[in-house]
């Protein structure tokens, strides 16, 4: 009993340090670790009926340290009927926790998305990145990375200065967060999902995208 309580209570001390990345706390959680100097972070985003089985399950198999100066560290806690699982590196990884995580998915009838790797500062931008993947998560394929979204694909078969250009033109009004709500709500595909993956309710990403009508002189 007492080895569950100690779980349970590491649980929640992963899930307070997700949430202080998120909130932009960098410095203190880097600091909680030892300041090991771990500058990058990979997101998962899971979501399935079995989310509470299947925490267990990668707990286990991950065996999560807090060691201070470790190479790497897996952060992981539920959060808003979410699995969000955080790798934090130091640019790196090497495939051990995506493939845990695509067992998981597979056995548990998951869904997943990931996002990484980025600047530890940018936890936010993975985290909701990670959800916009998620959102195109299918049976046929449980795990899916931010950059298999949208576009993305085109990329490689377009002479990409000219659009750069242009893309650089037409976003000038918008601010980072300006750009990053467009991102997210393009990648996910409707108001609701794009609220879902930021965190927000869908009367402020409604109003924030009347906000980018209004910059933009389009309509949205």
């Amino acid at each position: 009993q007492r080895a569950a309580e100690l779980r349970g209570e590491q649980m929640r001390l992963h899930t307070t340090l997700i949430g202080l990345l998120l909130a932009g706390h960098t410095a203190a959680v880097t600091e909680t670790l030892g300041g090991s100097g771990l500058t990058h972070v990979t997101v998962y985003r899971l979501s399935g009926i079995d989310l509470p089985t299947a925490h267990e399950v990668l707990w286990r198999a991950v065996r999560p340290s807090l060691a201070p100066y470790a190479d790497a560290v897996t952060l992981m806690g539920r959060r808003d009927g979410e699995l969000v699982v955080a790798e934090l590196h130091h640019g790196g990884d090497d495939g051990r926790i995506l493939r845990l995580v695509s067992r998981l998915s597979e056995r548990h009838h998951l869904l997943a998305g990931l996002a990484g790797p980025l600047p530890l500062a940018e936890m936010p931008t993975a985290h909701s990145d990670a959800a916009a993947a998620r959102h195109s998560a299918t049976p046929d394929r449980r795990v899916v990375p931010a950059d298999a979204v949208g576009a993305s694909r085109l990329t490689p078969l377009l002479r990409t200065a000219p659009y750069a250009r242009w893309a650089e033109s037409v976003l000038r009004p918008l601010s980072q967060a300006h750009q990053h709500l467009l991102l997210v709500w393009l990648r996910t595909g409707s108001k609701p999902r794009a609220a879902a993956a930021l965190g927000l309710s869908a009367g402020t990403v409604r109003a924030r995208i009347r906000d980018l009508s209004r910059l933009l002189g389009a309509d949205l």
